[in-house]
C-alpha cells in the first residue's frame, strides 16, 4: 500500500503502536504555555525598538510606551523583561 503524508506514523521507540500518531497530529500539538508573564509597568527589550514600558495587555498582545519609538503593540513572544 503505498503510504500518503498523511498516513505516515511518527514513531518512537517508546510508544506502543496503538499510542502512535500521524504525521499532522504530531505537528499540530500546541506550543508549550509561556513561563514569563508581563505585568503592566515592567521595563522590557525589544531587538529593533529598543527599552520601553508596558502600559497595557490584551491576551499575547502588549502595549509599549519605547522610550525612543513612542507607543507600538508588541507580541509578548518578541520582547524580553529588564531585570530590575
Amino acid at each position: 500500500m503505498p503510504r500518503t503524508k498523511t498516513s505516515k506514523k511518527v514513531q518512537t521507540a517508546r510508544q506502543p503502536p496503538e499510542r502512535q500518531k500521524t504525521l499532522a497530529e504530531a505537528v499540530a500539538q500546541p506550543a508549550p504555555a509561556k513561563l514569563i508573564a508581563f505585568a503592566v509597568g515592567d521595563r522590557i527589550s525589544h531587538p529593533q525598538f529598543g527599552d520601553g514600558t508596558i502600559t497595557a495587555i490584551a491576551g499575547p498582545k502588549l502595549s509599549i510606551a519605547f522610550d525612543t519609538r513612542g507607543e507600538k503593540q508588541i507580541i509578548d513572544s518578541y520582547v524580553k523583561r529588564l531585570k530590575k
